[in-house]
């Protein structure tokens, strides 16, 4: 993105707060999620969510402030290595959010169930290929 001076765009904060998303004040749906990380473990929670879901501090770290939301299969990850987790989540969601929340774990169940069925065919063309 080409940068200017103030004296050419009048009002320098009016393109960066369209970049970084203009209203921090929106309710992010996951965070009641981080806030059930918090009381589950103490202390440590980044480095709890990058052990668990293979991802690095700095993005945990993110999820627990709500500037991103966890993707789909680290939300999977998060939910299959802490069961009261999902229990505790769940709970603290409205209706839509808790749409919102099973949207983003069918969608990343969908996606693992793709990636396995691709590798079973991959396995299954170099068979194929081998028996030619």
């Amino acid at each position: 993105m080409p940068t200017a001076s103030i004296a050419v765009t009048g009002n320098a904060n009016v393109a960066t707060d369209t970049i970084v998303g203009g209203n921090r004040h929106v309710r992010r749906p996951f965070s009641p999620i981080m806030r059930t990380a918090r009381r589950l473990w103490k202390s440590k929670v980044p480095e709890h969510f990058a052990a668990i879901t293979g991802k690095s501090t700095r993005s945990c770290e993110r999820w627990l402030a709500g500037h991103v939301d966890p993707d789909g299969p680290s939300t999977l990850t998060m939910i299959f290595a802490e069961p009261a987790f999902l229990d505790a989540a769940v709970s603290e969601l409205s209706l839509k959010e808790q749409a919102r929340f099973w949207k983003e774990v069918e969608k990343g169940a969908k996606r693992n169930l793709m990636r396995i069925q691709r590798a079973e065919l991959d396995e299954k063309i170099k068979a194929m290929d081998a028996g030619e």
